[in-house]
């Protein structure tokens, strides 16, 4: 379900209350991600992805995207992503934090999430340390990521804790 923006609310209340309304939406958004994260990362296998687009898979329909990447994901015991566009080049890709009931062995390759993934590179990097320093790191990468003006969707996976 998508969020109503403050555009959204104004015409349907009054500007107090519309603005009310929207911040608090934005509070708890933010709020439910950090709790997902906080709980992502403090697990012992934690990792965080970066789906990359090849130029010869350019074109696709963004929601093709969602789905291969969340059909990648469903290995993972619990995940948050979202979309982005990159800053220089304006390039779609997904972030992704997700953590796995074993450690996933990203070094084989095709590993299974690459054979799902056929669009582009899959980028890595483990959380080694579940430490209050790395968890405030890593909240701050995937919150950053997630709210920036040229990020999208932020796509939670089903489970609420794993």
């Amino acid at each position: 379900m998508k969020r109503k923006t403050l555009d959204d609310r104004i015409e349907q209340y009054e500007i107090s209350k519309a603005i009310h309304s929207w911040k608090r939406s934005s509070y708890k958004a933010k709020d439910t991600l950090k709790k997902r994260v906080a709980i992502i990362i403090t697990k012992k296998h934690s990792l965080f992805i970066t789906f990359t687009i090849a130029p010869k898979n350019y074109g696709l329909d963004l929601n093709t995207y969602i789905r291969k990447a969340k059909e990648a994901l469903a290995q993972a015991s619990l995940y948050i992503a979202n979309e982005d566009y990159g800053k220089d080049y304006g390039r779609y890709h997904i972030h992704a934090l997700a953590s796995f009931p074993v450690r996933f062995d990203y070094t084989i390759k095709p590993n299974p999430m690459e054979a799902i993934w056929q669009y582009g590179i899959i980028q890595y990097e483990p959380i080694h340390t579940p430490n209050h320093e790395a968890i405030a790191n890593y909240m701050n990468k995937l919150s950053a990521h997630a709210t920036k003006d040229t990020a999208h969707r932020i796509i939670y996976s089903r489970k609420r804790d794993a």
